[in-house]
C-alpha cells in the first residue's frame, strides 16, 4: 500500500497513513529549525563605515537527495564517476538508491550574508556636491555548517504527490557569492 500524506501534526511534522487509515511512517526529523537567529552591526569611525549581517538556523534536518542519487555504489553499474568513498565502500553494488535515513543530515548553519565597507569624502568645500562616498559590498561570503551538500539553505521548489518538499536537497544550485563596488554622489 502507498503512503498518503494527511497533513501536519502539532509539531509541524508530516503525518502519513496507509490507504486504509493505518499509520505507516514515523518522522525521524523536521525541516523546520528549532531556532533562527541573526546579528547585524553597523559601525562608523570618522569617514569610514562598516556594516555586516549574519544569520542562521539551528535544529533542522535536510534530506540530501543529491547524495542519495549520486553517491551510492550502484552508480558504478552505469559507468558514472563516483567519489573515492563510494568506490571503496562496503555497500553492495546491487543496492538501489532508495530513500534512506542515512541521507538525513543536520541543516544547522551560520552565514555571513553581507559585509559593506565604505568611505565618505569631505565635500564641505565643494558648493556643487553634498556627498561623495565609495563602497564595496560582499554577499554570501561565508557559511559555517556540517552539512555535506553545497548549501544548507535548500528547498526543491515542487510538491511530490501533494507532499511539500521543504528540507529536501536535490541538485540545487548553491547561492552565488557576489561583490559590488559603488559610488554614491549627491548634488
Amino acid at each position: 500500500m502507498a503512503a498518503v500524506f494527511q497533513g501536519f501534526d502539532e509539531n509541524g511534522l508530516g503525518v502519513y497513513k496507509q490507504e486504509d487509515g493505518q499509520d505507516v511512517l514515523e518522522p525521524i526529523g523536521s525541516a523546520l529549525p528549532d531556532y533562527t537567529f541573526s546579528l547585524s552591526s553597523a559601525l562608523r569611525y570618522r569617514n569610514l563605515d562598516f556594516s555586516m549581517f549574519w544569520y542562521g538556523v539551528q535544529g533542522n534536518e535536510i534530506y540530501n537527495n543529491t547524495a542519495n542519487a549520486l553517491f551510492v555504489k550502484g552508480a558504478l553499474n552505469s559507468g558514472s564517476n563516483v567519489t573515492k568513498d563510494v568506490a571503496n565502500s562496503s555497500e553492495s553494488i546491487a543496492n538501489s538508491n532508495a530513500f534512506s535515513s542515512r541521507f538525513i543530515e543536520d541543516g544547522s548553519f551560520l552565514r555571513l550574508s553581507n559585509v559593506t565597507l565604505g568611505y565618505t569624502f569631505n565635500t564641505k568645500s565643494l558648493n556643487w556636491m553634498n556627498l561623495a562616498r565609495i563602497y564595496v559590498t560582499g554577499n554570501n561570503l561565508l557559511v559555517l555548517t556540517d552539512y555535506s551538500g553545497f548549501d544548507p539553505e535548500v528547498n526543491t521548489d515542487a510538491n511530490q504527490n501533494e507532499v511539500p518538499s521543504l528540507g529536501i536537497n536535490f541538485t540545487n544550485y548553491p547561492r552565488a557569492r557576489s561583490f559590488t563596488f559603488g559610488i554614491n554622489l549627491q548634488f
